[in-house]
């Protein structure tokens, strides 16, 4: 039995002791999948079927069965249960989707329609401020729409459209998302240090300054009252033979509750926040079309540093 416990996957180990228990204690056959550590420290699956053969005093003596080789089989069935998780994430997804554009277009809607009695009533009392009042909040609220709009087609057409993959330096993503989003810094004050000899990435060169520039701008946007407001930008270290890259600020920061909800399409933890919720679940699609992932370490009231990983270089084929 040892020989054998010692040929099975750590992470197997005890369910497949405790079923071995449980078979020669009950005579019921051993019935069992689970990994295997064959030579060279290769990992298959395999199906176990045996009976032990008990003595006079109701020890095992013999095991009679047979061990199959089904890896292939496993990692269909694997590859096949992560595809169902994927269509119901995505079809949740969807769910949020829909009802929080028909929300969210609403709005703006309601908006114009009863602003535009109200210059209807402008226009026939001759009152020329509230006219121009209402007519800001009427183009106000087809601006939103209008970026709205705009953010939702940005996000349907990653994975669907893509520009040719290319080797770029991840310092000349950050110099241009920076020119990109100087209205906003230059308006709140806020200091960028940028880490010097920053890696190169592969891949799709548009899709990837949104990236930065998303986070950036999402930085820049929740500093909160913060005297001196200060965003950094670096690598460090590498998972997956990928480079970990970092957005830090020391802003308003996110409570650990959060950190997932924050990925989320159209999840605004402040409703009243400008934006339409889009953008960091822009910057999770990015990233994880690249092959990376994403997260974010932050407690509330002591800024937030967002991570993510991307390709050094073109994946083998």
């Amino acid at each position: 039995m040892h020989y054998w416990l010692d040929l099975v996957h750590p992470d197997d180990r005890d369910a497949a002791r405790i079923a071995y228990v449980k078979s020669t204690e009950t005579g019921v056959p051993f019935d069992m999948e689970y990994r295997m550590v064959v030579r060279g420290g290769q990992t298959i699956w395999v199906h176990d079927k045996a009976i032990a053969l008990l003595d006079s005093q109701g020890s095992p003596k013999w095991i009679h069965g047979v061990i199959i080789d089904i890896t292939e089989k496993k990692q269909t069935q694997l590859k096949h249960e992560g595809l169902i998780l994927e269509l119901e994430s995505k079809n949740a997804e969807m769910e949020r989707f829909v009802y929080t554009v028909s929300h969210d277009l609403k709005s703006p809607i309601v908006t114009i329609v009863g602003f535009l009695g109200f210059i209807e009533d402008d226009v026939k009392t001759g009152n020329l401020e509230a006219f121009r009042k209402d007519m800001d909040r009427v183009y106000q609220a087809t601006f939103k729409m209008q970026n709205l709009m705009k953010n939702l087609l940005e996000l349907s057409r990653i994975g669907r459209l893509m520009n040719e993959p290319e080797v770029v330096a991840f310092s000349e993503l950050v110099d241009e998302a920076l020119e990109l989003t100087h209205g906003r810094l230059q308006e709140r004050n806020v200091s960028v240090h940028i880490d010097p000899d920053l890696p190169s990435v592969h891949g799709d060169r548009l899709r990837l300054l949104e990236l930065v520039q998303n986070l950036i701008d999402n930085a820049a946007k929740y500093m909160g009252d913060q005297h001196e407001p200060l965003i950094e930008i670096g690598s460090k270290r590498f998972e997956d033979r990928m480079p970990i890259f970092f957005v830090r600020d020391n802003g308003l920061g996110i409570a650990p509750e959060f950190h997932d909800r924050v990925f989320d399409l159209f999840n605004k933890l402040d409703p009243q926040s400008e934006g339409t919720g889009i953008g960091l679940a822009l910057a999770k699609r990015i990233v994880e079309f690249h092959g990376g992932r994403i997260w974010v370490e932050s407690e509330a009231g002591k800024g937030a540093a967002f991570y993510f990983t991307l390709p050094a270089r073109k994946p083998n084929l």
